[in-house]
């Protein structure tokens, strides 16, 4: 009697051990997994009325857009980086606005200009300076810490044209809209 107690009691401790006849069986090793997940920054910039036009009827006098830019840009950022958006000469089109078919005519960039919050005075995109580190640069949204991991800013502005001498025409161009990590 004492030894198939003896017996039970062994083979009982065994199994729950993972050893003995009734244990399950594991073979092989075991290793560790890295584990790494990226979240990159990244921003997404959503333009209301990304297109304003101008009805020059005097070129001797500076001509108002006919609606105000407006934006919104959400980001996932570091806590703690700055940012600023910028309204600047497009780098990567005409340095203007190009005249239609056989008219070589440009209204210039220089003559573009900006009012940064569709407030306050024009801002002339000749010559100026912004937070973007673009040239020909007006800040719409200057220099802010970014506090937080996502959050979203808005602003809007409005565009102008100085007077201007070219032929009557069509002419077309860009500006960019420009949000930039500092």
């Amino acid at each position: 009697s004492d030894w198939s107690s003896d017996v039970c009691s062994s083979d009982l401790a065994s199994a729950q051990f993972g050893y003995g006849p009734n244990a399950p069986s594991y073979l092989g090793g075991s290793t560790t997994v890295s584990l790494k997940a990226i979240v990159a920054e990244h921003v997404n910039i959503t333009v209301t009325n990304p297109v304003v036009n101008f009805n020059i009827f005097d070129p001797t006098k500076t001509t108002n857009g006919d609606n105000t830019v407006s934006f919104t840009a959400n980001y996932v950022m570091k806590n703690g980086a700055n940012f600023a958006v910028c309204v600047a000469s497009n780098l990567f089109a005409a340095p203007g606005l190009s005249g239609t078919g056989t008219n070589t005519d440009v209204i210039p960039m220089s003559a573009i200009e900006v009012q940064p919050m569709a407030t306050g005075s024009y801002i002339s995109l000749a010559g100026a300076t912004d937070d973007c580190g673009l040239p020909n640069g007006v800040n719409i949204l200057p220099k802010q810490a970014i506090t937080g991991n996502t959050a979203s800013a808005t602003g809007s502005f409005n565009l102008a044209i100085a007077p201007v001498t070219v032929r009557p025409d069509v002419y077309n161009g860009t500006v960019l809209l420009y949000f930039q990590e500092l």
